[in-house]
């Protein structure tokens, strides 16, 4: 995925972690704007102590990536030699 200056800036800052509230995604690790395209099907408790938290994730084997931005998209070659 090509991407301006601007937006690999802000990717870096949520993949290392300097945006409060926001990183990669925790089923893809990719940065995308809605639903993960990995996820098949999850289940999520309702009720009791673990309220609001997922208990089970079914994942598609393939799925549709374009939309998804990859570290890679987001950092090159001469970024990651300057650290």
């Amino acid at each position: 995925m090509a991407l301006t200056r601007q937006q690999k800036l802000d990717a870096q800052a949520i993949f290392r972690g300097d945006v409060a509230g926001k990183g990669p995604c925790e089923d893809c690790g990719g940065i995308h704007q809605r639903a993960c395209p990995r996820i098949r099907r999850q289940v999520w408790v309702r009720t009791g102590p673990g309220d609001g938290q997922r208990a089970e994730v079914e994942y598609w084997r393939t799925y549709p990536d374009d939309g998804i931005i990859w570290p890679e998209d987001a950092f090159d070659d001469a970024e990651d030699a300057r650290g």
